[in-house]
C-alpha cells in the first residue's frame, strides 16, 4: 500500500507559489521594459517601479524561505528517483536559489547606477550605498541583469520540465510534494 506523499510544510509550499506567480510576473514586466515600453512617461515609471519591488519583494520572500527551508529541510526524493536525476535537481534548484538572490541586487544596483532610485511600491525609498555610475559602468550591470534574467529563464524552464516529467511521465509523487 502506498502511504500519503511526504509534503514540504504548508509555509514553503504558498512561498513556493507565490513566488512563482511574481517570478512569471517579473518575466512579463521585464519583457514590456525592454520590447514594448510605453511612449508616456508616467507608464514607463510605473512599469520600472512594479518590476523593481516586485523583485525586492521577491528578494525578501527568497530570504523568507531560505530560512524555512534551512530549519525545516525538505521530504526526501523517492527511492525511484536515480542518482544522476537528484544531481541534476539539487544543481538547478541551487542555480534557481543563486539567481533568485543575485537578481534583485543586480537590478537595484542597476536602476541605482543610472541614477534612478526605488521607492517600493510608491511607499517606502529604498536606500542603497551607490550613486550614479559613469555609463559604461551602468551599461555593464544592465547587461548583467539581462543575461541574470535570461539565466534564470532557463533555469526555471528546466524546473518546470523536470516536474513536467515527474508529474505526468513517471508519475511518481515528486510533484505532490509542492501542492
Amino acid at each position: 500500500m502506498i502511504g500519503k506523499p511526504v509534503r514540504y510544510p504548508l509555509g514553503l509550499r504558498v512561498l513556493h507559489w507565490l513566488m512563482a506567480v511574481l517570478v512569471v510576473l517579473m518575466f512579463a514586466l521585464g519583457l514590456t521594459i525592454a520590447y514594448a515600453p510605453p511612449a508616456d512617461e508616467a507608464r514607463a515609471h510605473l512599469l520600472f517601479n512594479l518590476h523593481e519591488s516586485t523583485g525586492l519583494t521577491l528578494l525578501a520572500l527568497l530570504l523568507l524561505r531560505a530560512l524555512l527551508r534551512l530549519r525545516g529541510g525538505a521530504p526526501a526524493l523517492p527511492r525511484s528517483v536515480g542518482r544522476p536525476v537528484r544531481v541534476l535537481a539539487r544543481l538547478n534548484h541551487a542555480a534557481l536559489y543563486l539567481l533568485l538572490l543575485v537578481q534583485p541586487v543586480l537590478g537595484l544596483l542597476d536602476a541605482y547606477a543610472a541614477g534612478a532610485p526605488l521607492v517600493w511600491y510608491e511607499l517606502v525609498p529604498v536606500p542603497l550605498p551607490i550613486a550614479r555610475q559613469p555609463k559604461p559602468i551602468s551599461d555593464a550591470l544592465v547587461a548583467a541583469h539581462w543575461w541574470g534574467a535570461a539565466a534564470l529563464f532557463a533555469a526555471v524552464a528546466l524546473h518546470v520540465a523536470g516536474a513536467a516529467w515527474h508529474g505526468l511521465i513517471r508519475r511518481d509523487g515528486v510533484v505532490r510534494r509542492m501542492v
